[in-house]
């Protein structure tokens, strides 16, 4: 198999997910503080964009963590797997 696309994924995962990560801990660190009067202040700031930066990291971790398993597993060979029998007369 061809594994170029995945790997250009993996690398691009992990850059999207390191950045949009820099910038909430940065831009949007206030949308998370534990003081409440602050954070709903940052929070109608900023809108969505802090949702959705949030999201894109998630997803980005995601995509980085699936393609690792599929990267990991891509060698395995499935078809000689033995078959387990559980109808038995």
């Amino acid at each position: 198999m061809d594994k170029a696309p995945a790997i250009l994924g993996l690398v691009f995962g992990i850059v999207i997910a390191i950045l949009s990560l820099i910038l909430l801990l940065t831009d949007y660190k206030d949308c998370f503080s534990k003081e409440f009067s602050k954070r709903n202040q940052m929070r109608s700031i900023y809108k969505r964009q802090w949702i959705f930066t949030l999201v894109i990291c998630i997803m980005s971790f995601f995509l980085t963590i699936s393609l690792t398993g599929y990267l990991i597993f891509s060698d395995w060979n499935f078809k000689d797997l033995p078959v387990i029998n559980t109808f038995t007369k």
